[in-house]
């Protein structure tokens, strides 16, 4: 009895804490924050054009962010029925997709394509078959019809399986096997080493035969079907081609796969246009940026830093390659160069990796710096972390000094490496370019549209994926409701809302509705208020839907 009562009297001090906490950063911030009317934002004169996009899945990123980076740069993002892209374990339509491209291309302006939606319906799907020459022809003959009567760029891409094979009934006891297999057949062909072939055939005598044999074959099928993009972009049927690397290990079949995909682009002369990139979610973003770039003739040139000496050479979880490496591949794949004297850059992408030895110190440097770089150059913030905790981030000291998250011109830091670094390019490159092209007057609704999708990163890439995502995964564990959430979608979606929506005001009312997100000659801008709608797309922890309402308030300098 005194244990439970010690218990309720502990809940109840914290509680008054807490509420006390709360209730003081509201006084403070009715205190401080500025006198502002109402204004509307509206993108008005900027230039806009229309861009197809067959996505990869129906995943946040690789439809909802790009359609939120279009509305940056006045794209207008065309997408897919929703019912066509299928979901999750469930296949996309190709056919209905086919159908849906031949006439939904009229008018448009570019034409983004995911092969794998195309030929598989989806990512996921696109890990099982084996190849379908005839599909692929067909699929191909359509793009190349598409592009010819329509005269219409044409953004290609595709992706490498990744390294560990489908998860099912016949093949969940082997995914450990296949995946050290792989690896060490990999670094036997690489090294010649010993040690490498016979750890590889100790894999062989435990593994079914026919499964080796399938893993191999589809290798072998994907990187003949590589070469063949890699032909048909040598011959125009595509503007731009990215072959994608799914997560990896530094080695492993998918590397040597991309490895030849590298020699294809090199011997048939087509640097220019056909690139790969360890990563697959975000090459869309990618694609968009590299559209608005060429459409625009513009270049963006980056200035690459990173917030300690190792970081550059660290290889993150789920990546086949360095962290400098695969910024060298982004700057390309996104249509920027990279350059050494930042006074020259228009963007500095500023690249953090977290791990269990960064220290605070660590921490509050890389944000002093990351503060100071951003007064005089539009910074893009890759803020990683080995083991998604917040402590490893940049955000964390950033928001802990009520440093304005409205000086990072991008902010990202959702799982692997890869996919931040490719979406944080997109966002600085796009949001850059259109900096430089847009009149005087459109700017707070450019800065606006902007910030709303670094506000976005924020709250989804730091609070929930290094946060709330664990918290309720722990809080479903305790009351034995386990992980599968499909049949307890609202239940699960509850309880993440009331873990962001606090904390998530808390940034606000710290951050986001004191510091003025445009400022001119006259008058400054200000987010006034911020909702967020949070759904869980596929029924699982692993990524929500955020999405944003804000009101905006202008105030005279």
């Amino acid at each position: 009895m005194l244990n439970k009562k010690r218990i309720i009297h502990t809940s109840l001090i914290l509680f008054m804490i807490i509420g006390f906490s709360f209730n003081y950063d509201k006084m403070v911030f009715y205190l401080r924050k500025p006198k502002t009317t109402p204004v509307t934002l509206a993108p008005r004169a900027i230039a806009t054009s229309a861009a197809i996009l067959l996505p990869l899945d129906q995943r946040p990123p690789c439809l909802q962010f790009v359609k939120q980076l279009g509305l940056i740069n006045g794209i207008s993002i065309i997408v897919p029925p929703a019912e066509l892209l299928g979901n999750y374990k469930t296949p996309g339509n190709t056919a209905g997709l086919r159908n849906w491209l031949t006439w939904s291309t009229d008018g448009a302006d570019a034409l983004i394509v995911s092969i794998d939606m195309l030929l598989h319906g989806g990512l996921v799907a696109s890990r099982s078959p084996t190849r379908d020459e005839n599909a692929e022809t067909s699929a191909m003959g359509l793009l190349r019809s598409l592009k010819q009567s329509k005269n219409i760029p044409l953004y290609a891409f595709s992706i490498i399986p990744r390294l560990l094979i489908p998860e099912n009934d016949a093949t969940k006891l082997w995914q450990y096997h296949m995946m050290i297999y792989a690896i060490k057949k990999d670094m036997y062909d690489a090294f010649g080493h010993d040690t490498d072939f016979i750890r590889m055939a100790d894999m062989l005598s435990v593994l079914p035969p026919e499964l080796v044999e399938d893993f191999n074959l589809r290798y072998s099928a994907n990187d003949k079907f590589n070469q063949e993009l890699c032909l048909l972009a040598a011959s125009g049927a595509f503007d731009r081609l990215i072959v994608g690397q799914d997560d990896g290990q530094p080695f492993g079949r998918p590397n040597a796969n991309k490895r030849k995909t590298e020699r294809y682009i090199g011997s048939l002369n087509i640097a220019d246009k056909a690139f790969t990139s360890c990563g697959a979610d975000e090459l869309a973003m990618l694609e968009l940026a590299a559209y608005a770039n060429e459409r625009r003739r513009y270049t963006p040139k980056i200035k690459v830093m990173y917030s300690t000496e190792t970081a550059a050479n660290m290889v993150m979880p789920f990546m086949p390659a360095t962290v400098q490496e695969t910024v060298r591949e982004k700057i390309a794949a996104v249509g920027a160069r990279a350059v050494e004297d930042a006074g020259s850059a228009d963007i500095i992408l500023f690249v953090h990796c977290g791990d269990e030895k960064t220290s605070a110190s660590d921490i509050a440097r890389a944000a002093r710096q990351v503060h100071a770089l951003a007064q005089s150059k539009l910074l893009a913030l890759v803020d990683l972390s080995v083991n998604f905790q917040r402590r490893e981030t940049v955000m964390s000291a950033l928001l802990a000094e009520n440093i304005p998250l409205s000086s990072l011109s991008a902010y990202a830091g959702w799982n692997t490496a890869g996919n931040s670094i490719g979406t944080a390019l997109a966002q600085s490159a796009l949001f850059s370019g259109t900096v430089k092209s847009s009149a005087a007057e459109h700017l707070p609704y450019v800065y606006h549209k902007n910030f709303e999708f670094t506000i976005a990163r924020v709250l989804d890439d730091w609070l929930y994926q290094k946060d709330v995502q664990a918290k309720t995964g722990l809080l479903l564990d305790k009351a034995g409701l386990g992980r599968a959430i499909a049949e307890k979608k609202e239940l699960v979606l509850g309880k993440i809302k009331d873990l962001l929506e606090y904390k998530q005001e808390r940034i606000f009312l710290r951050n986001i509705g004191l510091h003025p997100f445009y400022s001119d000659d006259k008058r400054q801008y200000y987010i006034v208020s911020l909702e967020t709608k949070v759904d869980l797309p596929w029924s699982r922890l692993f990524e929500i839907s955020l999405t944003l309402k804000t009101e905006t308030g202008e105030s005279a300098k």
